[in-house]
């Protein structure tokens, strides 16, 4: 029985464990040096993301997990995305 309820808690729906990183970085086109040097920077730029999404317990891991560009419904005049990874079974779409 303590097996079994071992089994069962293994394929409960859950979220994947995940960590997600923001890679910020700095533009230098021509407005930014001729107005700001290497001691005084212009503002950070977002550059890129980077998602590690552990999925240790799928049930079929020979399906790769996927990702979907959605359109936000919260966003006033549409101009923002949702990215949405799903992997199947026991996890939940992040």
């Amino acid at each position: 029985q303590r097996n079994a309820a071992a089994i069962m808690d293994r394929f409960e729906p859950r979220k994947p464990r995940y960590m997600n990183r923001v890679h910020t970085g700095f533009d230098w086109n021509r407005y930014n040096r001729t107005h700001y040097d290497q001691d005084n920077p212009p503002p950070k730029l977002v550059q890129g993301y980077k998602f590690n999404i552990f999925y240790p317990d799928l049930i079929d891991p020979s399906k790769p997990p996927t990702y979907k560009l959605e359109a936000d419904p919260t966003s006033p005049n549409g101009e923002t995305l949702l990215l949405r990874f799903s992997a199947g079974p026991p996890y939940e779409d992040i």
